[in-house]
């Protein structure tokens, strides 16, 4: 058994027209994969850059075909260059605590200064990783992702400061984010990280933090915003942030709505009850001295 080969796929790699070549190794199993390892069972030197069937073999192993199966971003073209300090900059405004990303990632960072765009070369795989990021606060919802991975995530449901994560292949593949809402400001404190470590844990590229606490200006669609309470619709209003108001409406809504009313600061923390003794009154109409009323 210690000396069994197995052969991935059963009939080989087709690398030449009509003959397939089997790619065979005693360490591979199909789930428990080194990539390090493999290489040096096959003495392929990762520095001289690996050949297609190579990587084909590698991210098959790894289950990460689908995510490089998109079309590459390339970090010499738009809208990642011309960059500075690895930044292409549409935002107006200025940011506080942004990164030099040196040359291991491009970004690209939108018109609304809540979003960006990446892009990376993986060294000697050929491979590009593009990370995305989005904040929309007009449409309270953040949009993320990696490649072909992209998740779309209500703000109503994120809880501010939480470190949301993808992680793929174990590890391989990381993209994590945090974000904070400082009160009375119109900015957000972001941070953002990627690492790619498809040769082995200690050796990633790229790993780096795109933003590390870089305080974001908020140019559209203040959260803060107090609606005009004039023709204030609760029905368009709730359909505008896809929330059902059919219910009980959830405690985070509710908070959103009187922020937005202005009505949060008339509200007491600890609510009052009509049960309280200080209410309770043998009087039918209501009232007690003092003077109280319900």
């Amino acid at each position: 058994m210690d000396n069994q080969v197995f052969c991935i796929p059963e009939n080989g790699l087709q690398i030449l027209n009509q003959h397939e070549i089997p790619v065979c190794s005693r360490t591979v199993t199909g789930t428990d994969f080194s990539v390090k390892g493999w290489l040096d069972e096959v003495n392929l030197d990762i520095n001289q850059g690996l050949k297609d069937f190579a990587v084909i073999f590698i991210l098959d192993q790894l289950h990460l075909s689908d995510l490089f199966s998109g079309p590459k971003c390339d970090v010499e073209r738009a809208p990642y260059s011309p960059s500075v300090q690895g930044w292409n900059s549409g935002c107006p405004l200025s940011m506080f605590n942004r990164p030099d990303l040196g040359d291991q990632i491009a970004c690209h960072i939108t018109e609304s200064c809540t979003g960006i765009d990446c892009c990376a070369n993986i060294p000697s795989f050929g491979l590009t990783i593009r990370p995305f990021f989005v904040l929309d606060p007009c449409d309270y919802k953040i949009t993320y992702g990696i490649n072909t991975e992209n998740f779309t995530k209500s703000l109503v449901n994120y809880e501010w400061g939480k470190t949301e994560r993808i992680s793929l292949a174990q590890d391989v593949v990381v993209f994590e984010f945090s974000m904070k809402k400082p009160p009375n400001s119109k900015k957000f404190v972001l941070d953002v990280a990627v690492k790619v470590c498809l040769y082995d844990k200690d050796n990633c590229v790229p790993d780096i933090k795109v933003f590390d606490k870089t305080e974001i200006p908020q140019v559209i669609c203040d959260i803060e915003t107090v609606i005009d309470l004039k023709d204030f619709s609760l029905t368009n209003w709730a359909d505008n942030l896809g929330v059902d108001i059919a219910g009980q409406m959830e405690p985070a809504i509710i908070r959103i709505l009187l922020q937005q009313l202005g009505l949060d600061t008339l509200i007491k923390s600890s609510p009052c009850s009509h049960r309280h003794d200080l209410y309770n009154s043998s009087s039918s109409d209501g009232w007690e001295n003092g003077i109280h009323c319900y």
